[in-house]
């Protein structure tokens, strides 16, 4: 007796340690519900290539599966109550219609393998939804793979505090999952091969780290959104990787931006066109359009946007693209781009972009702190130590291409945007630079025309001169808008300068005087256009010095046609006088003739 004292005492002191312990926090059996497929020998075959603990876990579920009154997917998520786990068994799930969820709250749905393309969730391209969560609250969706929805897979709507974590969302017939007027957090997901958005935010906040977003149309899209967090995320072979429109509040840091390009040819991983409408079998994903389209980073009409420590590169068209508005009045605010390498790999190989920045030129306190930039629209930027106040306006050419192009419309390539699939000689900016060249040499041969109509016609030597200045302007702004050279640009501008100075120096000495003073103060505007472009942009400036010359030019197109039609002045007669011969010269000689 003696001996077993110590023994029966410890017995009780666990039994005692048992029952007034605090339990661990969990779900009760009766709080989870299961999806599964009833065929025993296909389940047992999917389990098999799971992990060890989780296999069986999953036989245990499996039985409690077979004791349910439903297995299907809809039917076991529609009837889940507030609390509830589902956990969706290893296996392809055909889901029949859409599982609207609405107001429930703290649910969990997640899928028993060890990743998310164990369980997956298909749609057959019959459903614009397979979830929708409605007004829910404290929702996290975990480690399912979702594919074939028309629109998008899973959709939250007015909800607050969803989670969704180590989801695949891919072959979607628009978006992969969609938020509207949500607060959502989104970790380790993979979004892919959607022809709309990976990730598309709709007036919603969101935390969104270690994504993978590629071959989409746009990897992510964040629309009059605010308090959106994008980090420690690949963004990836997309037509465009980000887009920010219309919100605020937004934070892109150590994000990995690379070729999201609509590639001349098509992919050769993908063999379906990018613009193609979505079908059954074949959702349209990949590009084959525009050797230069695509866009790394688009932020437009936005504010309190931040971009830091990331890394853009190979891109074909540009790499970061900032818009505004000019008709609607959106403009960008208060954005920063600091500690971003372009054109850098995170391994620090060197994949350069076509161009590094595209901007419209308007926003107000907009700065880039970026290092080494290889080409830029325009070539000077403000920097952080003084950013720029507010430009209402930019230059003529970028506010047309920004107005043009802005607004993407992924059904169709949109003619005169190289970024959204037209071709290089489609693009805006070429025609426009063809156009102003075109007129620049007409309207100018007219100016000689009118000088060499006046008494005082100008020496052969310098109307060459003039003119060769010009042409090589001519030449250097299509040059220019063909190659994306923004320093091509301002240094055309500044020989079209020179060469105009010249020729209203000449055109002064000929008597056109009131043309020659026209053509010199555009002169003058070009040169200061041309400085704010490549050297310094001009901080108190609230417009481009472009439109001082290109608002000026009706005027003196008024000038120089009156010039050219004016009617020449006559010469003044110089009166001629009459010189009579001596008198004796004009005698008869009679001596010689008598002899």
């Amino acid at each position: 007796m003696t001996r077993r004292a110590p023994a029966v005492a410890a017995i009780a002191l666990a039994c005692a340690f048992a029952v007034l312990a605090p339990a661990a926090p969990a779900r009760a059996d009766d709080a989870r519900r299961v999806v599964c497929d009833t065929d025993e020998a296909e389940f047992e075959k999917r389990n098999d290539e799971i992990s060890y603990s989780l296999r069986l876990e999953n036989r245990q579920l499996f039985r409690e599966c077979l004791a349910q009154d439903a297995q299907d997917f809809a039917t076991v998520v529609a009837g889940a109550e507030d609390g509830d786990e589902i956990v969706v068994l290893p296996g392809q799930y055909t889901v029949a219609e859409t599982v609207v969820l609405e107001g429930r709250k703290d649910l969990r749905l997640r899928g028993g393998g060890d990743d998310p393309g164990d369980a997956v969730l298909q749609g057959g391209f019959d459903l614009e939804h397979l979830v929708v969560l409605d007004g829910v609250s404290d929702v996290s969706v975990e480690a399912l793979a979702w594919r074939g929805a028309t629109e998008s897979a899973l959709k939250a709507e007015s909800s607050t505090g969803v989670r969704l974590e180590g989801l695949r969302a891919d072959r979607n017939g628009h978006h992969g999952f969609e938020a509207v007027d949500s607060d959502v957090s989104i970790v380790d997901t993979y979004v892919g091969e959607n022809p709309g958005s990976g990730i598309r935010l709709t007036r919603s906040s969101a935390s969104v780290r270690e994504v993978v977003a590629e071959r989409n149309a746009v990897g992510l899209t964040a629309s009059e959104s605010e308090g959106v967090s994008l980090r420690d995320s690949e963004v990836r072979k997309n037509a465009v990787g980000v887009r920010i429109e219309d919100s605020s509040d937004v934070e892109v840091g150590g994000l990995a931006l690379s070729e999201n390009n609509i590639a001349a040819g098509g992919d050769a991983d993908c063999d379906s066109p990018l613009f193609a409408a979505p079908t059954r079998t074949e959702p349209g994903i990949c590009g084959n359009l525009g050797g230069r389209a695509g866009v790394g980073l688009w932020i437009h009409s936005s504010r309190d946007v931040a971009v830091t420590d990331s890394h853009i590169w190979g891109h074909n068209g540009e790499a970061l693209v900032l818009t505004g508005d000019l008709i609607e009045g959106g403009t960008n605010e208060r954005v920063s781009v600091t500690g971003t390498a372009f054109g850098q790999r995170p391994t620090k190989a060197l994949q350069h972009n076509r161009s590094d920045i595209w901007w419209d030129g308007r926003g107000s306190d907009l700065c880039f702190d970026a290092g080494d930039l290889a080409e830029t629209r325009p070539a000077s930027l403000p920097g952080c130590d003084a950013p720029l106040g507010e430009r209402l306006v930019g230059d003529p050419e970028s506010a047309l291409k920004s107005h043009w192009c802005a607004e993407p419309d992924f059904t169709s390539p949109q003619p005169l945007c190289d970024w959204l699939g037209a071709s290089a000689t489609d693009r805006v900016e070429l025609r426009l630079a063809i156009v102003l060249g075109m007129a620049v040499l007409v309207l100018t041969g007219l100016g000689w025309l009118a000088s060499a109509r006046t008494n005082e016609p100008p020496a052969f030597t310098a109307l060459s001169t003039s003119t060769l200045l010009l042409l090589g302007a001519v030449l250097l702004l299509v040059s220019s808008a063909w190659s994306t050279r923004s320093d091509y640009e301002s240094l055309g501008l500044a020989m079209w300068a020179l060469s105009w100075l010249l020729a209203a120096r000449l055109w002064r000495r000929s008597g056109l005087r009131t043309l020659a003073a026209f053509t010199a103060l555009m002169a003058a505007f070009l040169l200061v256009d041309a400085v704010d472009r490549a050297v310094w942009m001009i901080p108190f400036l609230s417009f481009s010095p472009g439109w001082a010359w290109a608002v000026l030019a009706p005027l003196w197109l008024l000038v120089l046609l009156g010039s050219l039609f004016k009617p020449r002045r006559a010469e003044p007669e110089v009166p001629q006088q009459r010189t009579e011969e001596p008198l004796e010269h004009n005698r008869f000689a009679w001596e010689a003739f008598r002899g």
